[in-house]
């Protein structure tokens, strides 16, 4: 099945016990393995079984503080290995007190891993096979806690991905044209032109600093790291501490701006309660890769960071159409006294959305905008928000084809859900029917909250509310198909639920 890898009813491209017995604990993100292997190897321990339990770790992952956890916790006397691939990497090349530790890692008497009382192996060479089986079988017959620290060359054997390994990280069909050296293409996005706008801002303002969670190269932060070296921070694969750190920045008198994708800012969530929210510091996330993942699948849908910065207090979400939108909001984002999330998918700017809502180019009044069809004919509504948006807008152009006038509105600015819905209201009260569209989980997400706002407003007894977004998060395709069908969002499928 690798042919089918990071395709829509395709494998995964990460292990998951749903694909293969041979997946033993699935993961999408980083830093884990350790710690489930310590589970795994203590529930062998305790059912008396007799087998041995080997965890892989790169380098990069040993930033996250989960990685140093599981370590303040592992026994001793586990028959379990970690194999520590070290190669400087993670995405792009790891950073922080520790990778520099590894790299220096030749006075075994001073060695982290055996004061913590591990045994230690290593340094390997990971491209000499016969010295990796040494290692191994030396490792499993202490039937101790063993750490082998093995070297490697990201890329090795393959020329392009040696030169060239951020780029080549992600396993790509030989069909594909190769990957991009510089996340500052040609190629229009919103992660670029947040990050054009956000280069922008930080001449005018020098307290403008940047922070990423090893995510420099997706989030296209990168860029700005080259502009303003002393302002910005790569802390590796640690988004707790970078969301603190990012607070504490805040409380410091500075304006951080931290770029995480939507998957990977939830393993910040009580940070962002605690230390964020809670404190109301003026901490700004530009959130990128929101929405249903296409290549990565079930372990990277952005679809959950809406309900739950929805549900902090202080905290206001704005969901851009445009680019020109997107850099208006960075600009009141850099006046704001409170949290402001910036949410926007790995796409392009919709041409369609462009024209509906902004033919005068007018990005700064953004809050909500009706399409022209709703002007005209207010009965029945859909309300979105990003990339969803232009779906709405195929399926009013279809329905109109068959004499059927849907208006759509796009909302660009969602929490505090009170003022959305005073917002919105003018254009309700006509309406016989509105479907609140939404890329995110049903439970808890926009629609269901603003159909609550609309509700405390005595509105909603006057038309009929309905909210279409994703009930199963976790589905995952079982056939070749378009992302947004698969999770009943396409234009088809909207139309049904608009008209069975």
């Amino acid at each position: 099945g690798f042919g089918t890898l990071r395709t829509v009813g395709g494998l995964s491209g990460f292990p998951s016990r749903l694909e293969s017995a041979h997946d033993p604990f699935g993961t999408g993100h980083s830093s884990t393995a350790l710690s489930a292997a310590i589970g795994l190897a203590e529930a062998d321990r305790q059912l008396h079984r007799d087998a041995y339990t080997v965890a892989l770790i790169g380098d990069g992952a040993c930033a996250g503080g989960l990685f140093h956890e599981a370590l303040n916790n592992c026994p001793t006397d586990l028959p379990l290995i970690l194999i520590l691939n070290d190669n400087h990497m993670s995405i792009s090349e790891s950073t922080g007190a520790f990778s520099a530790y590894l790299r220096r890692q030749t006075d075994r008497t001073h060695n982290y891993f055996e004061e913590l009382g591990l045994s230690y192996i290593g340094d390997i060479d990971g491209h000499d096979l016969a010295a990796l089986e040494r290692a191994f079988h030396t490792a499993k017959a202490s039937r101790r806690t063993t750490v082998i620290h093995v070297k490697t060359i990201k890329g090795n054997g393959y020329t392009e991905a040696e030169n060239n390994p951020t780029a080549y990280h992600s396993i790509r069909s030989e069909h594909q044209s190769p990957p991009p050296s510089d996340p500052h293409t040609d190629m229009p996005t919103f992660s670029a032109a947040v990050v054009d706008e956000l280069i922008q801002e930080a001449r005018a303002d020098a307290r403008i600093v940047a922070v990423t969670a090893a995510m420099g190269y997706g989030t296209g932060l990168c860029v700005f790291g080259r502009a303003y070296p002393d302002r910005y921070f790569d802390v590796g694969i640690a988004e707790g501490h970078a969301t603190t750190f990012s607070a504490g920045l805040a409380a410091g008198g500075l304006s951080p701006y931290f770029a995480v994708y939507s998957t990977f800012l939830q393993r910040a969530f009580d940070q962002l309660i605690h230390d964020v929210t809670l404190q109301n510091l003026p901490v700004r996330l530009l959130i990128d890769r929101c929405g249903l993942s296409l290549g990565d699948g079930v372990t990277h849908h952005g679809i959950f960071d809406v309900a739950y910065l929805s549900e902090m207090p202080n905290m206001e979400i704005l969901c851009p159409q445009t680019y020109g939108s997107a850099r208006s909001m960075l600009r009141y984002m850099r006046t704001a006294d409170h949290p402001v999330a910036l949410r926007y998918h790995d796409g392009a700017e919709s041409p369609d959305a462009l024209e509906a809502f902004y033919p005068d180019r007018d990005y700064d009044a953004y809050g909500v905008r009706p399409d022209r069809v709703a002007a005209t004919c207010p009965l029945d509504l859909i309300i979105t928000y990003g990339r969803m948006t232009e779906n709405a807008l195929a399926v009013a152009a279809r329905l109109l084809e068959k004499g059927r006038a849907v208006g759509v509105i796009a909302l660009e600015r969602l929490a505090p859900y009170a003022d959305t819905a005073r917002a919105v209201a003018p254009y309700l009260k006509n309406a016989r029917r509105v479907l609140f569209l939404e890329e995110g989980i049903r439970y808890g997400g926009a629609g269901m909250l603003l159909g609550d706002a609309l509700s405390s407003l005595g509105l909603t007894d006057t038309f009929a509310y309905d909210v279409l977004a994703i009930s199963d998060p976790f589905h995952v395709p079982d056939a070749p198909t378009r992302i947004d069908a698969a999770f009943g969002l396409d234009v088809d499928s909207i139309e049904k639920h608009l008209f069975p």
